[in-house]
């Protein structure tokens, strides 16, 4: 077992082990200061850094050395936290802003980061400095009652974003109606379709066993408790009835 790094050189048994005799250098690099003319300016979060921590001249080895730990440690932070890396903006209603450009601009940046990113839909809302209510308000133009709060939000956005989802749960759920959960859908429908959730795969699934002649002899009742328990789902006799009617139509 080896317990400790070991330096493999050259691989020329007479030469020193840090001998690199074999290194071929193909292109050259420029010089150091043509690389970096200015370490903190055209270094990440450089000029910030040093703000924050009082980094200034004269640099010293050991101010040099905890300038670049610091500057490591806020370049993982910033693209570890999913809110700051994607730079989601801050809004605010213009001056004599009417109401629909406001709420057509807030469903719009909704929109765009529920597309372009993973964050949930309650950090987002939250990192564009809108409460829940408010966004609820804009999106369903107050149709979707009070009492929202993160929590409430993050359920929403937990049902909407399974395999399968059936509106009249979601609806029960998080006590709204039916017409404004299907309102509310247009938010994940990208995000489903970029996730590879595009397809009902309830739906197909009912469909093959509806039309597969294996099946013939299940009942339409045993059709759908196999895919109901599959994938929690409710479907009814008349689904299984309809497909194979549209079925034997098409023939």
């Amino acid at each position: 077992m080896i317990t400790e790094e070991t330096e493999l050189g050259c691989g020329v048994a007479e030469h020193d082990e840090s001998c690199l005799c074999d290194v071929v250098i193909t292109k050259p690099l420029p010089p150091l200061e043509e690389c970096f003319k200015d370490a903190v300016a055209e270094m990440f979060m450089g000029k910030e850094l040093c703000e924050i921590k009082d980094y200034c001249a004269p640099w010293t080895n050991e101010k040099i050395l905890s300038y670049l730990e610091d500057m490591r440690t806020f370049y993982d932070e910033f693209h570890n936290h999913p809110l700051l890396s994607v730079g989601i903006e801050k809004m605010t209603k213009d001056f004599n802003e009417p109401s629909a450009k406001w709420w057509a601009r807030v469903c719009d940046m909704v929109q765009h980061y529920m597309d372009n990113t993973d964050c949930s839909l309650a950090d987002i809302i939250q990192a564009m400095g809108l409460t829940p209510q408010e966004f609820i308000d804009i999106a369903t133009h107050h149709n979707a009652g009070g009492g929202w709060d993160k929590d409430r939000l993050n359920m929403l956005d937990s049902m909407f974003s399974k395999d399968v989802f059936v509106l009249t749960r979601i609806a029960k759920a998080v006590n709204i109606t039916v017409a404004t959960a299907t309102g509310l859908r247009r938010f994940w429908v990208p995000r489903r379709m970029r996730n590879g959730q595009g397809q009902n795969k309830a739906r197909i699934m009912l469909g093959n066993l509806a039309l597969d002649p294996a099946y013939a002899h299940m009942s339409t009742r045993q059709i759908c408790d196999i895919v109901n328990t599959e994938y929690n789902t409710s479907y009814t006799n008349s689904a299984v009835s309809k497909i194979r009617k549209r079925s034997q139509t098409r023939q």
